[in-house]
């Protein structure tokens, strides 16, 4: 029997970083395998098609819906939204590397075609696919949420692009985005935040490299601030009535999430607390014996896990990822708030 038949085809849309990093272990992935990459260039296209092992290549767009009816694009964010409306156009399915657009606006005509042409489309933001963030979702749903605090300092080798060229998103759209779904998904955020600061730090290009944002949400103090100037230790700490909840590195896949009951929590909370940490430690073995033994199925990457679901979505028909269009509208109508205060 040939599995691949048993898997849902996908079309890879990008030959970058983040479609290499994607394409490390996506063989090993039982829910999809990948059956076409797309570049502009049919050479560029052919060379990691052949890199990767992935029988076909293609530069015309009209080839992908006979080879696949789910794209995933990693190009560069600058291209995101052009390249989802015309995947849309196509009729496929699309799942696009965070940020989608960069507006609501944007983001509104993208669900239109997406309602009118009956395909799915929605934001890649492995963070929320994290063994250790699912987990806390679940943990943190009965507790009332006091404040919430967290910074991002993030550098990588597309810093200077995205540095040098607004229409990147700079650090609002790079790394604000992670926080605002954080807060949609672990923290409930709905409605319109009552900000009382924003500070955004332009460089000569324009772009926002660095942000302090403040706000209240219902009763939940809200402090948020990043920078894509240099890193940092990054992290992201929920107070809630009896924990005080702290995740170390809060972008991309989270290696550990701290729970620290408070004095004054029952011993109920506190054994709550101790089996979430037995849970994390689970995670942390089975990182450890992934990076060891390739291709062991322990581990699940989320990056491949978040495309894993949107596959399965497409095959049977339901969608149940953390990234709904009512979390892509929220956190979009944020991020713009943030951008028109400022401004």
């Amino acid at each position: 029997m040939d599995i691949k038949k048993e898997k849902t085809p996908i079309a890879v849309f990008g030959t970058g970083g983040m479609a290499s990093r994607f394409m490390a272990g996506a063989s090993r992935c039982a829910d999809f395998f990948v059956a076409v990459i797309f570049n502009r260039s049919i050479d560029t296209a052919a060379l990691f098609a052949e890199r990767w092992g992935v029988s076909a290549a293609t530069s015309t767009l009209s080839d992908l819906p006979s080879l696949s009816k789910v794209a995933y694009v990693a190009t560069p964010t600058s291209s995101h939204y052009a390249v989802a409306r015309a995947l849309l156009s196509q009729k496929m399915n699309v799942i696009v590397e965070k940020p989608m657009c960069l507006s609501s606006r944007e983001l509104n005509e993208l669900l239109k075609l997406s309602f009118e042409s009956n395909r799915l489309i929605i934001d890649g933001m492995w963070t929320l696919y994290n063994p250790s963030v699912r987990s806390l979702e679940s943990f943190l749903g009965s507790e009332s949420i006091c404040a919430v605090r967290s910074f991002i300092g993030f550098s990588n080798d597309s810093g200077s692009q995205i540095r040098t060229q607004s229409a990147e998103g700079g650090a609002v759209f790079d790394i604000l985005i992670y926080q605002a779904y954080l807060a949609f998904y672990l923290l409930g955020f709905r409605g319109d935040p009552q900000f009382s600061s924003v500070s955004l730090t332009r460089n000569v290009h324009g772009v926002v490299e660095d942000y302090r944002v403040r706000f209240r949400h219902d009763d939940t103090l809200a402090e948020f601030a990043g920078s894509i100037r240099c890193g940092g230790k990054s992290f992201f700490i929920v107070e809630t009535t009896h924990f005080v909840v702290r995740i170390f590195h809060p972008i991309f896949n989270p290696a550990f999430v701290l729970v620290i009951p408070k004095r004054e929590a029952a011993l109920r909370h506190w054994l709550g607390a101790f089996l979430f940490q037995l849970g994390q430690l689970r995670f942390v073995i089975g990182r450890a014996v992934n990076s060891v033994c390739k291709g062991t199925r322990f581990f699940k990457n989320p990056l491949h896990d978040q495309v894993a679901v949107f596959a399965k979505a497409i095959s049977d028909g339901q969608y149940k990822g953390p990234v709904t269009v009512a979390s892509m509208r929220w956190v979009y109508s944020f991020l713009d708030t943030v951008s028109e205060i400022s401004d």
